[in-house]
């Protein structure tokens, strides 16, 4: 259950090619139609946009609810058998499913610049850190797992400050998916009382990045130790690699005005993620006196 690495990954769009970029000339193309413009729009072409949103709409919220789902699957783990990489994985799945219901709505009403940064925290800053504080606390036991909590928590405390009050270089947008590169400056921003600090992007960068190395070596590690073994420990871990690593297409599609692309693959994502989970599980409840070497069912 290592995700997502993005695992949600949200944080492909928000980590985009920056305004000034020569390669920004991509997105400009872009324009996404609000439906009160398709009026005057061919009926073909308005046809179009209203099936786009629609797309856009419905992927992100069966998102939402398969990862909110997953969420409480796994708090209802944690209830019935408490260990601190589960509730690490249950924070950061929760993390998850509320940044996928902010995509939703903000893909069905639009955003706003509280919507979006709150999206940005919980999707491309805090998601991938806890997901992988899940790893470590599997992987090296609680003594180093807690070394590891207070890094991610002081870590997290000053994400949320940066993210919530760095001066933004435009306005959000207020269709499609709006990219944290038009909103965020890259290297360092000024916060309200006008301190200079690492900005939101980078805060996303760097966690993500350490994350996810994390996570994929770890759940590498368990296909192959797991492969010849238990074969199907190996699938779920398996899964969990592919789930991590089907969000980061996404968010190039979201980069290219693909919302629907984006959110289908969030969807993709949680779902074989949570697949791998119950999968490796599965497998542990069957042979209790032998717990699984896999990364998910222990």
């Amino acid at each position: 259950m290592l995700l997502v690495v993005g695992v949600c990954d949200f944080t492909a769009v928000h980590l985009s090619i920056a305004p000034n970029d020569p390669g920004h000339a991509i997105n400009e193309s872009y324009k996404p139609l609000k439906l009160s413009e398709t009026e005057n729009a061919p009926e073909s072409d308005a046809a179009g946009v209203l099936w786009s949103s629609l797309m856009e709409e419905t992927f992100a919220v069966l998102a939402a609810v398969v990862a909110s789902v997953f969420a409480i699957d796994l708090w209802w783990s944690h209830r019935d058998r408490p260990r601190s990489h589960a509730i690490a994985w249950a924070v950061a799945i929760s993390s998850y499913a509320l940044a996928t219901w902010i995509l939703a709505l903000g893909l069905t009403i639009g955003w706003n610049d509280t919507s979006f940064r709150t999206f940005f925290f919980f999707g491309a800053v805090a998601n991938v850190p806890l997901l992988a504080l899940g790893s470590v606390y599997l992987a090296f036991g609680v003594r180093l797992g807690n070394r590891a909590r207070n890094v991610v928590l002081a870590f997290l405390g000053v994400g949320v400050w940066i993210v919530m009050t760095a001066v933004p270089v435009a306005e959000v947008a207020n269709v499609g998916v709006p990219e944290g590169s038009e909103v965020f400056s890259f290297l360092l921003t000024k916060v309200d009382g006008g301190i200079t600090l690492p900005s939101p992007r980078l805060f996303a960068l760097v966690g993500t990045s350490i994350g996810a190395v994390s996570i994929m070596y770890l759940a590498g590690v368990s296909v192959v130790r797991s492969w010849r073994v238990n074969r199907r420990v190996a699938y779920g871990s398996l899964s969990v690699v592919i789930g991590a690593l089907v969000p980061s297409l996404g968010g190039s599609l979201a980069a290219l005005g693909e919302a629907a692309g984006f959110a289908a693959s969030l969807l993709v994502g949680v779902s074989l993620l949570w697949l791998g989970y119950r999968v490796t599980t599965m497998q542990r409840s069957e042979k209790e006196s032998a717990p699984s070497p896999g990364l998910l069912g222990r």
